[in-house]
């Protein structure tokens, strides 16, 4: 079947390195065409001669290597040639209906740890022996960059729908060594093909989803029995509440009453939402010592303003299970919240009101609240903020501080809907809170939530949020009061769903194969950037935090082989470990959002580092300032970042990301299987798009079609829907070690 020839002038190709003005959406594997002086190449199919072993079956793992020598070397061909040792392989004449998934990925993972069912797409020989896993997500990394020639880096994107159609797509292609800068060579030393995948994304609203969630977070059936078409069907993605309704609503459920103080969260779901933690929570002086670097790191202690509700550690028990039993007071003084903000910045969001109300319902505090930097959006539609309303106030965020400390105590359970962001937005942090986006999990999991409106729709048969000019803040707080009551009222399983999601790890230490060399449960590992206990590293046995990829090679190498002393990763290291490298994506800039500051700089000197110095000295990195870097001008960082990121830049951080990889797979003990995935393609276009669609929906409401600064029509909608096509192609790789 031909590939269809690609349209010009909507084709995602390379960009024309003799322009003069490159685009990065491709620049890198144009810039490492250019190095190698490649204009185009055959793409080599897996059902091609070459590579294929005696039964017919294509190697898709480790290359091969011819032994020399007379006795070692020889009988490491013969081990890794035997069907005796674990390889990755697929069937020339096996079929692909579709395009991998990064969740056919964790599915592999789950099927070599856990003894789940076998994926489809690859298969594995002798997978019982397969000791460990290693999965490495790089994000920056194109098929363009391994399989030179605009026709072939780019063939996904030509078809009408910019997704594969033709099988041959679905395929992985092989490497060729010598099709390769010299740069990017070990690649094909380590992995004999890559392979195109399709990362998340929902189809309707053209908006992409989390390839670490999606890899990280397994979804579990809480009728185990249920049909295929069943498990199928809500995997797809159930209406919210479809499942809750038929797990809480059915003949045979009987209402269980709780105290509200079993509601509260623990230690365990505050991290995995990322909430700032109060000092209650660190019960040790090395707790303590560690919590209050991680918060002065993050710029989240009080000389950044930040104010701690006045609750001591002595009144509370560290651990999870004392720690809920603690709360069991008897007359829990109990208020519900809701915060207003505007924007102050491009990226940054201020309190401009607050609302709280008592256990009956009725207003203890309402205030406006004057941001300290200038509005540059009231967000009205939302907020229902306006600048005549707020010119004359002048209560600022030191007062509300003040003002909500004298409400909380020790024994005040503060209740909310993603509470979280209403904190950050007040700088203050309580170790008592109800969340009930927590408490009411969405049908399909984390990172996905059931909005407010819906909730109180569903459980309160009231509708809320219908005015145009902006959210009522003491409607919603009422909202979440109601819901916390009717969850303690009906009992835990009250508003849980059938489908259940738990962390990777959480999954593998119930139900993993293999056991650590002390016989304990199966341990994981996460490295990455920043500080990884926050978010999805929150159930893993071993966090490791890293301030460049140099940091990530070594904290790979720590968590697969272990530390000497058992000190921090167990003895013989963790069975399963997720890192993330970073800086390429940085230098691409394509890591353009950081959830906190920590991180921005984190990645704003990465880039600055890379651009000063193209060969990429990283032990250069946490000695640069960030002259000329304005901190508070996230866009301006970025197109600087895209002007001057081009050629040999992009080409060196290419290469320094390849030889990082080649060198966590050295580093890998024996019977390891290595995956490294790229998570998503290049998002600007789709994030321009999308925040082009919110200003038009904005002035829609309230302006003439003829005084619309941005219009909306067929053409911007197809010029999205293209974007998130793109931006969902991704590649992997896998064998071996």
């Amino acid at each position: 079947m031909p590939k269809r020839k690609r349209n010009e002038k909507e084709s995602h190709g390379d960009a024309d390195m003799s322009g003069d003005e490159p685009d990065l959406r491709f620049g890198l594997g144009a810039a490492l065409g250019a190095l190698k002086g490649v204009k185009s190449s055959d793409v080599s199919h897996p059902r091609d001669d070459e590579g294929q072993d005696d039964d017919d079956w294509t190697h898709v793992g480790q290359r091969k290597k011819r032994g020399r020598g007379r006795f070692g070397q020889r009988r490491a061909k013969d081990e890794h040639s035997t069907g005796d040792y674990p390889s990755f392989h697929i069937s020339p004449s096996s079929r692909i209906d579709r395009q991998v998934r990064v969740q056919d990925l964790q599915y592999l993972v789950l099927y070599l740890l856990a003894a789940a069912r076998a994926p489809v797409f690859v298969a594995v020989r002798e997978p019982k022996q397969i000791r460990k896993v290693v999965v490495l997500m790089v994000p920056g990394l194109e098929k363009s960059m391994f399989v030179p020639g605009p026709e072939n880096g780019q063939e996904l994107a030509s078809t009408s729908t910019g997704i594969a159609t033709n099988p041959d797509d679905y395929y992985p292609a092989a490497l060729q060594a010598s099709e390769l800068p010299d740069d990017m060579k070990p690649i094909a030393d380590v992995f004999s093909h890559v392979w195109p995948v399709l990362s998340p994304g929902d189809c309707r609203a053209a908006r992409l989803l989390s390839p670490i969630a999606d890899l990280l977070t397994v979804y579990d059936w809480k009728g185990q029995k249920a049909s295929k078409s069943h498990r199928g069907q809500n995997r797809r993605g159930s209406k919210p509440g479809q499942d809750a309704k038929e797990a809480t609503h059915a003949k045979d459920y009987t209402p269980t009453p709780v105290p509200i103080s079993e509601l509260a969260a623990s230690r365990a779901q505050l991290e995995a939402d990322n909430f700032v933690l109060h000092p209650m929570f660190a019960m040790t002086m090395e707790e303590k010592g560690e919590l209050n670097q991680m918060r002065e790191d993050c710029k989240q202690t009080s000389s950044f303003g930040w104010v701690d509700s006045p609750a001591e550690s002595s009144d509370f028990s560290g651990s999870d299970a004392v720690e809920k039993q603690a709360r069991k007071v008897d007359n829990p003084n109990i208020i519900a919240m809701d915060c207003e903000m505007c924007k102050t910045s491009e990226s940054d969001y201020e309190l401009t009101r607050i609302s709280i109300v008592d256990q009956s319902g009725d207003v203890v505090l309402d205030e406006l609240v004057k941001p300290d930097r200038p509005i540059v959006d009231y967000v009205t539609q939302f907020s229902g903020i306006t600048k005549e309303k707020l010119d004359p106030v002048t209560t600022r965020l030191p007062d509300i501080q003040t003002r909500l400390n004298s409400l909380l105590t020790s024994d005040t359970i503060l209740i909310g809907h993603s509470i979280n962001s209403d904190l950050n937005a007040l700088k203050m942090t309580h170790p008592l809170i109800a969340d009930t986006s927590i408490l009411y999990p969405h049908p399909r999991g984390a990172p996905y939530k059931s909005s407010l409106r819906w909730l109180a729709e569903k459980h309160l048969d009231r509708r809320i949020q219908t005015s145009s000019m902006g959210h009522n803040p003491i409607e919603d707080a009422r909202a979440t009061l109601d819901l916390v009551k009717l969850k303690a009222a009906k009992g835990h399983d009250y508003g849980t769903p059938d489908a259940n999601s738990e962390s990777i790890f959480t999954k593998l230490r119930k139900h993993g194969k293999h056991r650590d060399d002390a016989g304990g449960n199966v341990a994981g590992a996460v490295v990455d950037w920043g500080f990884p206990k926050r978010g999805y590293g929150s159930s893993a046995t071993v966090c490791l935090g890293c301030k460049n990829d140099d940091d990530v090679v070594s904290g790979v190498s720590r968590a697969a082989n272990g530390d000497e002393d058992g000190s921090e990763v167990p003895g013989g290291g963790c069975t399963f470990t997720w890192a993330r490298m970073r800086e390429l994506e940085a230098l691409r800039g394509w890591w353009t959002q950081s959830a906190t500051a920590d991180n921005t700089e984190l990645r704003n000197s990465a880039r600055a580092q890379y651009l000063r110095d193209p060969n990429g000295d990283v032990s250069m990195l946490n000695t640069h300032d960030n002259e000329g870097v304005d901190n508070n001008s996230q866009n301006t960082r970025d197109t600087r970042a895209d002007e001057d990121a081009t050629g040999a830049v992009l080409a060196a951080a290419a290469g320094r990301a390849v030889s990082r990889i080649k060198a966590i797979h050295d580093c890998l003990p024996p019977r390891t299987a290595f995956i490294v995935y790229s998570g998503n393609s290049d998002a600007r276009e789709l994030v321009q798009m999308q925040d082009l669609y919110r200003q038009f929906k904005k002035e829609y409401e309230c302006k003439k079609w003829d005084e619309l600064s941005v219009k909306w029509t067929d053409v911007e909608e197809t010029k999205k829907h293209a974007a998130f096509k793109w931006a969902r192609q991704s590649v992997a790789f896998m064998t071996v070690k």
